[in-house]
């Protein structure tokens, strides 16, 4: 489990190394900041350093018998908590298990570390089930939360945490950084756009086939308003292949109609190379029905969370998208 500290996360890496090496480390860590900025890899890169039993000033060996552990995950010492499924919360029995870890002194290393990610995706019960753990810490312990959004978790958890907030790089410092990681030279910039500018999503646009599918679902999208596909076949073929991802173009998109409706300038959006056909497509669609159906996307992607009936409510949301005028 070796993770690198990227280069626009330096600073916060600094800050917390610092801490540690003069004796005042918090109990718990919350990594806040958009998707695509390495803080998952940044709170493993922490937990190795806190664990290493031969670590530098600011960084693990990567060699001693913890390290050789931890990158084969069998660490004693070492704890995760995550969701079962891409989407799906967090449940109160998987932070039961997780703070049950730290009751017990550690065995190899002189800490304990754990990483709870993504913690907004904890359901109340799991927030609640953490809270007695923060704050009645055992000695020697870190708790990681790693978090896009703190808006769903509770106050009384981000109270009790160090919070370390991650922003997007300056822009020349990501096209330069996606340059070498990809050895890409075209979409680096429609990458970062649809990545929101977190290089490491953009990064798996331009080494995955998320731009393709992408285009593939739009043309999908496009066809479903003039007749040529319908509502049944475009949500049995989508439902074949749906993620958070997919959906989050969707809505996107509709963001990207409303401000081309507002303000007839592409340098505001993030779909830029399709902005024509975005401002076809919508010119028989007022900009409150846009915001409607925009609202009814947003509602579809809490119902498949949800676990909701797939097929139905995709396609209940093209039925929508195909009537929807002025």
């Amino acid at each position: 489990m070796q993770h690198q500290i990227y280069p626009w996360n330096q600073q916060q890496w600094q800050q917390i190394t610092t801490a540690f090496n003069s004796g005042r480390m918090p109990h718990a860590v919350l990594l806040q900041g958009a998707k695509g900025l390495g803080k998952l890899d940044f709170a493993k890169a922490l937990s190795a350093f806190v664990l290493c039993s031969k670590k530098g000033e600011n960084s693990a060996c990567g060699e001693c018998h913890t390290c050789k552990l931890l990158r084969a995950d069998t660490h004693p010492d070492y704890k995760e908590a995550a969701p079962a499924d891409e989407g799906k919360s967090i449940l109160v029995d998987q932070i039961r298990d997780f703070c049950d870890f730290f009751i017990y002194s550690s065995q190899l290393s002189s800490y304990k570390a754990g990483i709870i990610h993504p913690a907004d995706r904890m359901n109340r019960n799991a927030a609640n089930s953490l809270l007695k753990t923060l704050e009645e810490p055992t000695k020697n312990s870190l708790i990681i939360l790693v978090a896009e959004s703190t808006t769903s978790l509770p106050a009384t958890i981000k109270s009790r945490c160090q919070v370390l907030e991650f922003a997007v790089p300056d822009k020349a410092e990501a096209i330069s950084w996606l340059q070498f990681a990809s050895g890409a030279s075209q979409n680096i910039d429609l990458a970062l756009s649809l990545a929101d500018y977190g290089p490491l999503e953009a990064l798996d646009y331009l080494k995955c086939d998320y731009l393709q599918h992408r285009q593939e679902q739009f043309e999908m999208f496009a066809e479903l308003k003039t007749g040529k596909v319908s509502p049944t076949k475009a949500a049995e073929k989508l439902s074949k292949s749906l993620n958070r991802r997919a959906l989050g173009w969707m809505i996107s998109w509709i963001q990207d109609m409303i401000k081309l409706k507002m303000v007839d300038n592409t340098t505001s959006i993030t779909n830029f190379d399709i902005a024509k056909r975005l401002t076809d497509i919508s010119k028989n669609i007022s900009i409150s029905g846009l915001y409607g159906y925009y609202d009814k996307v947003s509602t579809s992607l809490g119902l498949i969370d949800r676990q909701a009936n797939l097929q139905l409510v995709l396609e209940d949301l093209f039925v929508s998208w195909i009537y929807l005028e002025k």
